[in-house]
């Protein structure tokens, strides 16, 4: 802090950081495949209740076949906080991130020795420094949304961080009126998973699958009377 202006009015929010358990922080955002002289870049979302450190953070690629972890990099080489509610990115290269895309809370933007994660398929691991895996997510092409002729520079996006990381129908391509992507922000394809009395609840009466970024998906929340039960539904 000494030595850094501050401008009037300004807040800082501090903690105690904890090192997180697993569902407390996860993957939210990831680019895998970055426009011409651009960069990767996987982005975090703390959904817990305490901060963590950035600098205990680890990021690595795990084999697709035996799903074995390797190429083990932290997420910041300087401790840094992330709070409750949050979003952190590393990347690469910050500066092409900032050239390509609008940035939400930029000092959350960290430089970082990313592992090689190949284009058109990918598992992302997410641990702890004492290597507690956190997340993995296998990530492939077929995730983007298929209307979309090319998937150069546009990210991946979870829909919910209480649904399950590996769901493949909870990721989405990145909105093409956010720029496709969202770093160190809410995601344009976000959606709340909110528990209603109802046995069946659309979380939008309508949805347009048009990757503009509003109501792009449609959420079904379905609660059946019993363990076991089925739902068999039809959309036209």
């Amino acid at each position: 802090c000494p030595g850094n202006p501050l401008k009037a009015g300004s807040q800082l929010k501090l903690g105690i950081p904890v090192e997180p358990a697993k569902q407390a922080v996860v993957l939210n955002e990831i680019l895998t495949d970055p426009f011409d002289g651009g960069s990767d870049f996987v982005e975090i979302y703390n959904s817990g209740t305490s901060p963590c450190d950035l600098s205990e953070i680890v990021l690595a690629r795990a084999d697709p076949v035996d799903g074995i972890a390797y190429d083990y990099a932290p997420f910041s080489l300087r401790p840094r906080l992330l709070m409750p509610g949050q979003y952190a990115v590393a990347a690469s290269d910050p500066e092409q991130v900032k050239r390509f895309y609008r940035i939400g809370e930029e000092r959350m933007l960290i430089h970082s020795s990313l592992p090689s994660y190949n284009d058109d398929e990918a598992v992302i691991v997410l641990l702890t420094s004492s290597f507690m895996e956190l997340e993995r997510f296998h990530y492939k092409r077929a995730h983007h949304f298929p209307l979309l002729q090319e998937t150069e520079g546009v990210s991946l996006e979870r829909i919910s961080s209480n649904r399950s990381v590996s769901d493949s129908t909870n990721w989405h391509s990145a909105a093409a009126n956010r720029g496709y992507a969202s770093p160190c922000d809410q995601n344009s394809q976000h959606m709340d998973s909110d528990i209603h009395d109802d046995w069946i609840h659309l979380v939008a009466e309508l949805f347009s699958p048009d990757n503009d970024g509003y109501n792009d998906v449609l959420g079904i929340a379905v609660t059946l009377p019993k363990a076991g039960f089925m739902a068999d539904i039809s959309v036209y």
